[in-house]
Parts: structure tokens; sequence; C-alpha cells
């Protein structure tokens, strides 16, 4: 008798796949009332005799039992699966040479090993009524629906001739996504790049999220902007989160000068580990986080100093940095224009010098404020003789308030 013509039900073993998963806690229903309503002591007399309430702590909610679970728990990205696979001899006659090969298809097709014979298992043999137990346990790392193929090789002995079988089986679950991702980037004048990633939690339940980094590539410097002075994160020892809820992560990454490559638009990856309410760990890691591409001008200014107020009438310096980013060297001239709340101290027109290719040079102004308020630095025009026709111009600079002194002693007094 061939494998193909040998019918599912005529097979001598049997198996059996089950899948391994947490407990669950058991829910007390609370419904409590005050003594004088109606019902009376009814309802809370009904609580306290709930055999999976607290003692003592009948209305909180919490509970001392755990129940099986009634339907089958969702597989996230980034868990591990746990199955339980049994083998049985339901026949009256032992055979030979039992071995178990378990492979995982994923919607791509792809089928990955996870118990292989002759490696994983060795070959046994099987007596009436005994069985063979394993557990298998696989990190998922792709979404979509996956397909776990288990193949069972044995040789009977039919009609005094040992002939080898094989019985398949295939089970099928989908693996879900558990948290959802979005992104943002903000590129500052001095390269700096913030990161805001906002995390939402789309599973079933309550997770904690033992750890949020970022694994920025070489050509960057990484700075956490979740944590406090004293290094503790804004979210408390036990980040918890509930369903759909979300949190929110900041960064900064700074160009890394001693990088070989610091022009890399990859910045690096964002880690994710997190626990389910019954404490499954699960962990993913996100693709490469791309800089947005960003137009640079040829010539970059940035506020180097500058004071966080000043007073009417009173003249104040600030410097600013002058980039060359182009692959020319520029000869440069300082042009300043007029201001309504401000007027500059310095001459208009007046030449700077070469700045040669990839080069920088600071600046120092000055400016003495003629109104009170939030005050905006424009005006600054800078061009370059060597082309005659590039003009940087450089409104909405910075803001600075500007106080009066009389009000200011008048307030401290």
């Amino acid at each position: 008798m061939s494998n193909t013509e040998f019918k599912k039900s005529d097979h001598l073993l049997g198996l059996k796949v089950l899948k391994l998963t947490q407990p669950q806690l058991a829910s007390p229903v609370i419904v409590t009332c005050d003594a004088k309503d109606l019902p009376g002591k009814l309802y809370n007399g009904h609580v306290k005799s709930d055999v999976t309430t607290v003692e003592g702590n009948e209305t909180i909610g919490a509970s001392q039992f755990m129940v099986i679970p009634q339907s089958i728990r969702n597989i996230y990205l980034g868990e591990t699966f746990s199955c339980y696979i049994c083998i049985n001899n339901k026949s009256q006659q032992a055979v030979q040479n039992v071995t178990l090969k378990v492979d995982l298809q994923t919607n791509r097709l792809e089928r990955i090993p996870l118990c292989v014979p002759g490696k994983d298992i060795q070959a046994k043999s099987l007596e009436p009524k005994d069985t063979l137990d394993f557990v298998i346990q696989h990190e998922v790392k792709e979404i979509d629906t996956h397909r776990l193929i288990c193949e069972v090789s044995y040789v009977a002995t039919m009609n005094g001739v040992p002939t080898p079988l094989t019985l398949q089986e295939y089970f099928v679950f989908n693996v879900l996504k558990p948290l959802d991702l979005k992104t943002r980037f903000y590129t500052a004048e001095s390269d700096e790049v913030y990161l805001e990633a906002q995390v939402q939690n789309i599973t079933s339940g309550p997770i904690s999220l033992e750890n949020v980094s970022l694994e920025a590539s070489p050509g960057y410097k990484v700075t956490v902007l979740n944590c406090t002075d004293d290094g503790q994160s804004v979210f408390g020892k036990i980040n918890s989160i509930p369903q759909n809820a979300s949190r929110q992560y900041l960064y900064s990454l700074s160009p890394n000068p001693t990088a070989a490559n610091v022009t890399a638009t990859s910045l690096g990856n964002l880690n994710f580990v997190w626990r389910s309410e019954m404490g499954e760990k699960g962990r993913i890691q996100t693709s490469d986080l791309h800089k947005p591409f960003t137009e640079v001008p040829d010539l970059r200014l940035c506020v180097q100093e500058l004071p966080n107020l000043v007073y009417i009438d009173e003249p104040f310096q600030f410097k600013i940095k002058l980039t060359n980013t182009s692959f020319k060297p520029m000869d440069l001239s300082l042009y300043l224009e007029n201001l309504l709340s401000m007027s500059w101290i310095g001459v208009s027109g007046r030449k700077i010098g070469t700045l040669e290719s990839k080069s920088e040079i600071i600046l120092a102004l000055s400016l003495v404020p003629l109104m009170t308020g939030l005050q905006t630095i424009s005006g600054i025009r800078i061009k370059d003789s060597m082309t005659k026709k590039n003009v940087f111009e450089n409104d909405n600079l910075a803001q600075i308030y500007v106080l009066q002194r009389q009000h200011l002693e008048d307030s401290v007094a």
C-alpha cells in the first residue's frame, strides 16, 4: 500500500497540536450599593461571598484565581509562539522509527524548520497506547497568516511487510501587529535631527513597555529626551499602556564628526521590548529610519550666541556662524537692513572675506532695541561677489525679549 493510497483515518498514529498560552485572571463582577439603598446588604453580601475576590478587598476588582482561556489568544509580532505536539499510537501494534518534522510556512511561502528529524528529535519506537510529547517554540518575525506543518514519519508492518508511512497535518494561525508607530522628523539648522515617535498599543489588552531605545547609526550620536535630570524615565518605573493608548518618545540625533560617513541618511532603528498582562514577552525592531531630504543652501547661517533678554536703548551683542556648504569658495559681504524695533550698530556692506568650501566663520553683531516686548532679529543679507547673483537673505533669524530696566527694578523692589 503506497502513501498516496493510505487514508488519514487508517493511520496507526494520531497527531494533536495544542497552542500553549498563559492563563487569565478570574475577574469578579463588582456590584455594590449603600446599606441605606433599597437592596440593603444584598449586593455587598454577594460580592463578599464570591470566591474569586480577595478577602478584605472585595471591591477593588482584584482576583486570586486564574482560569483557562476560553478562546485562542492572538499571536503578535515579536512574541514567542509555543505549541504542544502529541503523537499517540492508537493501534494494537508497535511502530518503528517514529520521527517528527515541523516547519513554519509564512505568507511568502518560505518554510522555516522548527524541528528536524535526526537533529532535534531522534527516531523512536512507539508501543500501543504510548505517546510522544514535544514542545515547539519560535519567535514570529512576520505579520500575516502562518501555517504550521507537522509531518510524522514511521514504519509499520502491513501484511507482514515493513512499510514506511507519513502523516501530515496543517494548522493555520494569524500573526497580528502589536504596536502602531508614527514618526516625525525635525531638522534644525545645526544639522541636529529630532525624532518624535508615537507608539500606540493595538493589542487586545494592556501591555507594559519594558524598554524603548533608539539604536543610532554610526554617523549619529543619540540623546534621549524622555528622562528627568536624575536619569529616570518620565513614564515611571512601570510603563503600563492600556489598550489603544499611546506614548510619545523624543530623541535628538547629532552628527558624529568622528564617523566616516556623516552624510548617511539612515538614522538607526527603534527597539521595543514589552510584556503582556500575563508576562508574555515580545520584542520588535523597526526597519531603518531615514532622515527626510531637505534642501541645504550653499551658505548656512545659524545663531551661535544670543542673550535671553535685553533692555531697551542698551546695546547687546550676539554671534552668528556662517558655513559654506558648497564645493566652491565664496567672497562674502555683509549687508544689514533697517528694522523698526531695533537698530544695527556697524557698517552695512562690509567685507567678510573669502570663505573656503566646507569651512565656517563666526561673526559678532550688535543691535540696540527700540521697542519692548518679544522682538524678531532679521534683515541680514550675505552677498557672494564671486557669482554676483547669490544674495542669501536671513529673516526671522531669532527672537529676543526686550524689557525696560526701570520696570524690572520696580518689580524686584
